[in-house]
């Protein structure tokens, strides 16, 4: 449809910002850049259409041409909060830890309510240790969005690498409630903390429970061996090894 607006009148921004992000849903990256490019000859300040090249440039993790793209926005709009946060995604996955703070920050005085900076500025806390800062920005997000899933995963990833099982588990559910789907990682996820608390045969159901999610799932298949290693079942151990290895990539 867009194509043939087009064909009968090229001018119309909107129709060319359009077609970008119909090309953009399907991975079709380049010809949706084409068609944004387009859009921005026409229309110079078209905000959306600046976020959505820096958010096609990020897929494609081209993050230096994302960043270019995000600040035009800012300084198109400085108060539209989110190329702040994209800008601080970029930023936070070329590991310049310092620029991701300060990007997620400003979103946070643009817009103290926004559950997605809190959520990042947590991811960012814990990959720089900070882990009770990270904690708290996972609840703030939490508490400002309970249907958002990102942060119960993150902080329940958070406690499992603390030790904190029991607390990790708590959120894994919470997560997998919200998310309103089972999913293989998290039910995976769970058989560890289950069996790190020495509830192997809990483990077991979460395992299996991951592998009907996701019958390839290498990971769950190793965790189930050696759940039955500690069981004492060996034969039974190696024979979920020898399917971990076989659909391991």
């Amino acid at each position: 449809v867009f194509k043939k607006v087009i064909k009968l009148k090229d001018d119309i921004s909107q129709v060319h910002f359009y077609l970008g992000e119909a090309y953009r849903q399907t991975l079709q990256h380049e010809k949706s850049l084409s068609s944004f490019k387009k859009c921005l000859e026409i229309t110079p300040d078209h905000i959306g259409c600046q976020l959505m090249i820096g958010v096609t440039y990020e897929e494609l993790k081209k993050f230096n041409q994302a960043i270019d793209f995000y600040k035009a926005c800012i300084n198109t709009y400085p108060e539209y909060i989110e190329p702040h946060i994209n800008l601080g995604m970029c930023y936070l996955n070329m590991g310049q830890n310092d620029q991701a703070k300060n990007a997620l920050k400003k979103a946070i005085d643009i817009r103290p309510e926004s559950h997605i900076a809190h959520g990042y500025l947590g991811v960012l806390n814990s990959r720089i240790n900070n882990l009770e800062e990270a904690r708290k920005e996972y609840l703030k997000a939490i508490e400002l969005k309970h249907n958002y899933t990102f942060p119960y995963m993150q902080l329940a990833n958070l406690y499992i690498q603390n030790g904190l099982y029991s607390d990790a588990l708590k959120y894994y559910k919470k997560g997998q409630e919200k998310l309103g789907r089972n999913d293989a990682n998290v039910l995976n996820q769970m058989g560890i903390c289950y069996s790190k608390l020495g509830s192997l045969d809990q483990a077991i159901i979460y395992y299996n429970y991951s592998i009907q999610v996701n019958p390839q799932f290498s990971d769950a298949y190793l965790n189930l061996g050696y759940a039955y290693q500690q069981k004492g079942d060996e034969v039974k151990a190696q024979e979920y090894f020898a399917k971990g290895q076989q659909f391991k990539k």
